[in-house]
């Protein structure tokens, strides 16, 4: 027996998705997948409708906004059904970022009938109104990444500062170098990369995430599994098989990182790839670099620019 109704919905302005055809089908949603980060905060679903089995001649939405632990309904709208294909205009969402373990949801019903379902998570990058984030340059090494050489790469280098703690980037050929002042160093730094800079809502598998820990003066590297329960979003630590190695001193920490171990087959001038760090202590608020990022919004991370 054929299912009557596709159980998903799409979500946002001028998306190219898929439909699915099933004989029987009253409606048929062109929808991505769930996980999708929208670019504006504009609110469209998409819809192919088979009119003559709307006995009612209506089609019901609710769009609902989880953030902050907070669930609030931002549209409820009953649409006539007119045509065999229809776009319903549900509102905006007023946010310029939402992500992480924020998210929207589009459910749809019909009246008079029990067909329903819903499209979440989705995500919001809005690029023009989060602001504008100046990229961080990390220099080319002259000299290879070992400890030894470590006054000769840091000689007339600039260091970049969250809370007390100053951190500095170089890159090579093989990869690149995570170097820090081993003074202020009190709490987990930890220090994320997006190889692909594609700026999401929803950090994912590909995204890397390096815990310096200073009590323990280690090194903690993983990836996040991602998932969704209806109403909430959470993410574990999986398993990161990598090279990466720490070497330290009395003054500096240095974390060697490949380029394969990033996800990335080939490093070039002018490479760009998403990045933040975060002061994570014991107690109290993380800190982000850039100011404003978020530790599972990648759309929030800054970029890095590998210079000549």
């Amino acid at each position: 027996m054929f299912n009557r109704i596709v159980k998903t919905a799409c979500v946002g302005i001028c998306l190219m998705g898929f439909s699915v055809n099933v004989i029987g089908q009253i409606i048929t949603f062109n929808s991505p997948a769930p996980w999708l980060t929208l670019r504006n905060d504009s609110i469209v679903v998409k819809a192919q409708l088979d009119t003559a089995r709307f006995l009612q001649k209506k089609i019901a939405f609710t769009v609902t906004k989880y953030e902050n632990k907070q669930k609030k309904a931002i549209a409820v709208k009953t649409f006539k059904v007119t045509d065999f294909t229809q776009d319903f205009v549900l509102g905006i969402a007023g946010s310029g970022l939402l992500g992480g373990k924020d998210f929207l949801k589009v459910e749809w019903s019909v009246p008079g009938a029990t067909d329903k379902g819903f499209c979440a998570p989705v995500g919001i990058v809005t690029n023009d109104k989060i602001g504008k984030i100046q990229p961080s340059h990390v220099a080319k090494a002259a000299l290879a990444f070992d400890i030894k050489n470590i006054a000769d790469l840091v000689k007339g280098k600039q260091f970049s500062k969250i809370q007390n703690q100053e951190f500095l980037m170089l890159w090579n050929t093989d990869g690149i170098a995570v170097i820090a002042k081993k003074a202020g160093l009190k709490d987990v730094v930890k220090f994320v990369f997006d190889g692909k800079n594609g700026k999401n809502a929803f950090v994912s598998y590909p995204d890397k995430m390096i815990d310096y820990i200073a009590e323990k003066d280690s090194v903690h590297a993983y990836v996040n599994e991602r998932n969704f329960n209806t109403d909430s979003i959470t993410y574990s630590e999986k398993v990161w098989s990598n090279d990466i190695s720490k070497t330290s001193d009395k003054d500096y920490v240095m974390i060697k990182i490949s380029w394969y171990d990033l996800g990335i087959a080939k490093s070039f001038d002018g490479r760009i790839l998403g990045f933040a760090v975060f002061a994570v202590p014991a107690k109290g608020p993380v800190a982000g670099f850039p100011d404003k990022a978020q530790l599972y919004v990648p759309g929030s991370w800054g970029s890095i620019v590998l210079d000549k």
